[in-house]
C-alpha cells in the first residue's frame, strides 16, 4: 500500500505527500454517524480530486481503503456489491458506505424529533440552532424548511423575553431570527462581563477601605493602651489601678511594690578592724548599696 502512495502523483500540481488526507472516520456513535460521514465524504472527495486526478479507479479505491483504516475496511466487506473487487469504482465504494452510514430515514420519526426539539437549560443558543438545521435536513420539508426552522427557534428557546421580541418583528425570516438571537446572546455575555468587572472593582475598593479603617483602628487602640509605670500592667489611658494604693515596699501611695523605684539598703554582714586602738573605730550608721553590689565584710587595715 505504501508503494502505491509513493507512486501517486498529481496530474498537474503538488504531490500527494504535500496534501493532508482526512482524519479517521469515527464509527463509534451510530446516532452521529450520518452527520460525521457527510462531512468526511466531502473531505475525501476533495482529497481524491486533488491528489490523484486522472488515475485509474482501482488505484482510487485502494487509496480510499487505506485512508478509511481498519474499521472502515471491515465495514467495506458488509454491503453487497454488484461488481467484483477489481471492477469497482470509487463511486461504487462511496455509495456503499453512504448506504451503511446514512441509511434512509423515517420521515415521520425525523419530523417528530424536529418538532419536539427545545433548547435545554444551559445549552448555548448557537448549538440549538445548528441542531435544528441538522434535524430539518432529514425531514423533507422542501420549500418550508427555512420558515419551519425559524418557527422552531422561536418556540423552542428558553428566553421568554427574546421570544417576545422576535414575535414583534414583522416579516421575520430565518436569517433575521438567527441574527437577533446571536445579538441577544452577545449582549448578555457583554453584560455579564461588565457586571463581573464592576463587582471586582467594588470588592477591591471596599476591601481597601476596610483594610485602611482596620489599620487606623488598630493604631488608635495601640496608642490608647500602654504599659503603666505605676502598676506595671497594660490598660487604657485614664485608668489608674494603683491610685491611692500603698506600696508594700516603700509604704508610699499611688504605685505597686512590683514597680517601686526606691532602693532598700542591704545588710552588712560583718565589720571588722585589726587596729587595737579603739580610737580608730568609726561608727557606721548607714550603708547605701547599689542593687547589683553586695558587701560581705568591711575590714580596716
Amino acid at each position: 500500500m505504501s508503494r502505491i502512495l509513493d507512486s501517486l502523483v498529481l496530474f498537474s500540481g503538488p504531490s500527494i505527500s504535500q496534501l493532508k488526507p482526512p482524519g479517521n472516520l469515527d464509527f463509534r456513535n451510530p446516532s452521529e454517524l450520518p452527520h460525521v460521514w457527510k462531512r468526511w465524504k466531502e473531505e475525501i472527495t476533495l482529497y481524491m480530486d486533488l491528489a490523484i486526478e486522472g488515475r485509474d479507479e482501482k488505484t482510487k479505491v485502494k487509496l480510499f481503503l487505506y485512508i478509511i483504516r481498519s474499521q472502515g475496511r471491515e465495514i467495506y466487506d458488509i454491503p453487497p456489491f454488484t461488481r467484483g473487487p477489481n471492477e469497482r469504482s470509487l463511486k461504487d465504494v462511496i455509495d456503499a458506505f453512504e448506504a451503511h452510514c446514512n441509511p434512509k430515514k423515517n420521515e415521520t420519526v425525523e419530523r417528530y424529533k424536529f418538532f419536539t426539539r427545545v433548547q435545554e437549560e444551559g445549552e448555548p443558543l448557537e448549538k440549538f440552532i445548528v441542531d435544528l438545521k441538522i434535524l430539518a435536513s432529514t425531514c423533507n420539508f422542501s420549500t418550508l424548511r427555512e420558515s419551519l426552522v425559524r418557527d422552531r427557534i422561536i418556540c423552542g428557546i428558553c428566553d421568554s423575553k427574546l421570544r417576545e421580541d422576535l414575535l414583534k418583528v414583522a416579516d421575520l425570516d430565518l436569517d433575521k431570527c438567527i441574527n437577533a438571537c446571536r445579538a441577544s446572546e452577545l449582549s448578555k455575555e457583554r453584560n455579564r462581563a461588565i457586571e463581573a468587572m464592576s463587582e471586582t472593582v467594588h470588592h477591591l475598593t471596599s476591601g481597601n477601605k476596610r483594610d485602611q479603617g482596620g489599620r487606623d483602628d488598630k493604631d488608635a487602640n495601640r496608642k490608647l493602651i500602654q504599659k503603666c509605670k505605676f502598676c506595671g500592667r497594660q490598660h487604657r489611658q485614664g485608668n489608674f489601678p494603683a491610685y491611692c494604693v500603698e506600696c508594700q515596699k516603700c509604704h508610699k501611695s499611688n504605685h505597686f511594690a512590683s514597680v517601686c523605684m526606691s532602693r532598700k539598703p542591704r545588710p552588712v554582714h560583718t565589720v571588722e578592724s585589726n587596729d587595737e586602738n579603739t580610737s580608730n573605730y568609726h561608727q557606721i550608721k548607714t550603708v547605701d548599696l547599689n542593687p547589683d553590689d553586695e558587701i560581705n565584710a568591711v575590714t580596716a587595715r
